[in-house]
Parts: structure tokens; C-alpha cells; sequence
């Protein structure tokens, strides 16, 4: 169970995102939504739900914490999905490689 503290440091730094995107801060009712983010970080770990955040901004057209919050086990498997197909795309082309080399 993710203490206080690290909730609201969830929020926090989707928060800080959102403002280095948009210049300006991102309205969230902190109170109600330190659930979600509860949810989250149990699920990933701190460390874990801050790196799928970070992916979430990469790719969002318009980032909000309530998609975020209600989304990122499918966010996580998409991520799961594009690391799979970097890692076997970089094989492949090191096979590739090898091949042309004979």
C-alpha cells in the first residue's frame, strides 16, 4: 500500500509535466485522485508508475491525469509491446548484418 507521500509525488510529477508541455499547471482535485494514483503505484512500484508517465507524455496528444489514471494497464502493455518490438527489430538486424557480412 503506497504511503502519502508517494501518492501525491505522483501527482506531483504529472503535474510538473503537464506544465513543462502546456506552461501552465494541470487542474487535478489532489484529494480524490491520490486514490488512482494509489492504485497505480501499487500495481508498478514508485519507480515503475513514474516510468510509465514518462512514456505516457511521449506519446499522448493531450495528456490528462484522469486517462492516465483510468488506462495504464493498457498504457503498460503498449509499452511492454513497443520494448518487445525495439528488441527483436535490433536483433534482427543484427542477423541481418551477419548475413550480408558472409
Amino acid at each position: 500500500m503506497a504511503d502519502r507521500k508517494d501518492r501525491f509525488k505522483l501527482i506531483r510529477e504529472f503535474v510538473s509535466l503537464y506544465q513543462q508541455r502546456y506552461g501552465k499547471v494541470a487542474i487535478i482535485n489532489r484529494n480524490t485522485e491520490q486514490w488512482n494514483a494509489e492504485g497505480i503505484i501499487d500495481t508498478f512500484g514508485m519507480d515503475g508508475s513514474i516510468e510509465l508517465l514518462h512514456y505516457y507524455f511521449s506519446y499522448a496528444q493531450s495528456p490528462n491525469w484522469t486517462t492516465f489514471a483510468r488506462t495504464y494497464d493498457k498504457i503498460y502493455l503498449a509499452k511492454q509491446a513497443m520494448e518487445t518490438d525495439l528488441r527483436e527489430r535490433a536483433e534482427r538486424r543484427e542477423k541481418a548484418k551477419e548475413w550480408l557480412a558472409k
